[in-house]
């Protein structure tokens, strides 16, 4: 038996990362329900880094109302993850999908009771992620469909580097309860 669930956050935009650099002004912008990603970048590099947690936090917090339907988790398990999708919350997740490191959106999760297997609904503002060869391929287009919990634990739970995450999706590792993933969380 599959069971879905979806984010309740309204206005959640569908958008592309304009250049290499702005994931996380992306992920921002879907999340608040924005269409201007350069302009969010230039808000977040008011504020400091934008990559920065904290950055994202202090944006993320002061354009929601009230700013306690924000949160952020500096060591999250992929079974909180579940948890919290299924409670219909919008998450932006930081993870190791490239060198430099890189944000991606995940805005539900499917479970298959039947053979006791979930798969994230992801928003990926570059284009869609090929796990097996742990890289992208050609320009920025975007991407809404799923990744695998095992590509999702690699990248946002277990792995320490791109190369590191890469090694861990090829030797089939998967640890629900392991924390470790760093989200920031929007709560309908």
């Amino acid at each position: 038996m599959t069971q879905d669930f979806y984010s309740k956050v309204k206005n959640i935009s569908a958008l592309t990362q304009p250049d290499p650099s702005t994931c996380q002004s992306t992920c921002v912008a879907m999340a608040l329900g924005l269409t201007d990603v350069m302009d969010v970048r230039h808000r977040l590099e008011a504020i400091g880094n934008p990559g920065d947690p904290a950055t994202m936090g202090e944006y993320l917090s002061s354009h929601l109302s009230p700013p306690s339907k924000y949160q952020f988790e500096d060591n999250a398990s992929l079974s909180q993850v579940r948890d919290w999708l299924k409670s219909g919350e919008f998450l932006i997740i930081h993870n190791w999908l490239s060198g430099s490191g890189h944000v991606i959106a995940i805005d539900g999760v499917e479970i298959d009771s039947s053979n006791l297997s979930y798969r994230f609904s992801v928003r990926d503002p570059w284009s869609e992620f090929d796990f097996k060869a742990w890289s992208y391929d050609g320009d920025s287009v975007g991407f809404h469909g799923f990744y695998s919990s095992y590509g999702i634990y690699a990248a946002c739970v277990a792995g320490q580097s791109k190369s590191d995450a890469a090694a861990v999706y090829s030797r089939g590792e998967l640890d629900s309860n392991r924390g470790g993933a760093w989200v920031h969380r929007i709560k309908p």
